[in-house]
């Protein structure tokens, strides 16, 4: 095996461990970044074939601006905690400039299938044949691990695989399924899609997230929708649109999701739904506080303003987002994103895809991980691969 093909693999898992694996980005923070920035410089030196201007303009901007911030801004910093902002970023700039999109996707969704069926398995193994799991202490919280890796004991068997929590690992999921929109669209395929995107699918299920079940609702009434079926057939349009409704209503009925909004009508301010709701409230007040900046990642003064607010868990990484970094930031973050998209020729509407990862993501914090940057950084090439195999497991393996 070439060595840059063994770099190109390592850099594809590290984009998926690094993102809120416990284990990783959880217990061993400043190593994780560290090691993702080397290996992604290696593999950019290795595999260089062309000065992207484009992507060190976006990270210049990017770092300059969270440097700033925390060193002449809002100095009150209670941690490095804003060093993630930048390394994360520099680690993904590096590696997407080396990969072809095609070849990184398809190793993605390979790696992040296997994943999956692990987490399925050791999650089936620890519910059902009891086997045990370890109280670990990562950062400030116990997590119940099993074979170390696997957090498996996150409320009523939900399926966090090796993520902080289910919401964390179905932002991945979508993520990538996202990638794979202009295949997920092509009805010709429905049953290669099904082996391709079927054990994400069950996995995303099993997370029991119900920003996660909204969230691939609105995929597949995106996908329903602009189906090449129906591109090809406006008559099918109006059974597009009935087909899209009755998936949204199974979504909607789900049990997932009819809890969630029962927990509306609880006053008790412990429910998951009051508390997102007042860490969405919270956080766009602290925003409000400090529009251009934010008030900073980790400062004391974003504390006390989160007491003052009630803001618990960050829930909503978007107004996260504008709370520690400013409304300008969030801007430029999400006008990137939206630009990659386009750059990705997906075959449906940029804004509609936007709108399932806006979603997606408006369930957890953190909008610095690896996976963000997939669609903010320009890749070397978008050049289709001519090769495709039938078994997932070498799907894009090899060019």
């Amino acid at each position: 095996m070439k060595f840059s093909k063994l770099l190109e693999k390592i850099v594809v898992w590290e984009f998926l461990l690094f993102s809120g694996g416990l284990r990783f980005s959880g217990e061993y923070p400043r190593l994780s970044m560290i090691l993702f920035v080397i290996t992604s410089f290696c593999l950019y030196r290795y595999n260089k074939k062309q000065f992207l201007t484009f992507n060190w303009k976006i990270l210049l901007i990017a770092v300059l601006w969270v440097l700033i911030n925390h060193l002449i801004i809002n100095t009150d910093i209670n941690s490095n905690f804003y060093m993630s902002a930048i390394l994360y970023p520099i680690g993904s700039c590096f590696a997407i400039s080396a990969f072809n999109f095609h070849r990184f996707k398809g190793l993605l969704l390979k790696y992040l299938s296997i994943l999956a069926i692990l987490s399925i398995i050791v999650q089936i193994l620890h519910v059902y044949l009891h086997v045990p799991s370890t109280q670990s202490l990562i950062g400030p919280k116990y997590y119940g691990m099993c074979y170390y890796f696997f957090n498996v004991d996150w409320g009523e068997n939900r399926l966090s695989s090796i993520y902080w929590e289910p919401g964390q690992f179905q932002i991945i999921i979508m993520f990538v399924l996202c990638l794979f929109i202009d295949e997920l669209r092509n009805f010709s395929r429905l049953r290669q899609n099904i082996r391709k995107f079927g054990i994400l699918i069950l996995a995303m299920f099993m997370t029991f997230s119900t920003t996660g079940y909204l969230s691939l609702g609105l995929l597949f009434f995106v996908v329903i929708l602009f189906s090449t079926l129906t591109k090809k057939y406006k008559l099918l349009i109006p059974f597009s649109l009935i087909v899209s409704c009755v998936v949204a209503i199974f979504i909607w009925n789900t049990s997932v999701v009819q809890e969630k909004l029962a927990q509306s009508k609880d006053r008790s301010e412990e429910t998951s739904y009051a508390m997102r709701m007042a860490d969405n409230l919270a956080l766009f007040e602290i925003a409000k506080s400090s529009p251009i900046f934010g008030e900073g990642m980790e400062t004391r003064t974003f504390e006390i303003l989160s007491l003052k607010y009630g803001n618990r868990t960050s829930s909503n990484g978007w107004l996260c987002t504008a709370a520690y970094n400013g409304f300008p930031y969030l801007i430029f973050m999400l006008v990137c994103i939206y630009m990659g998209i386009k750059r990705m020729n997906l075959g449906i509407p940029s804004l509609a895809v936007l709108g399932v990862l806006l979603l997606s993501q408006a369930n957890e914090y953190a909008t610095f991980f690896p996976y963000i940057f997939i669609y903010i950084f320009e890749f070397r090439d978008y050049k289709k691969l001519v090769y495709e195999t039938k078994s997932i497991n070498h799907l894009y393996a090899h060019p």
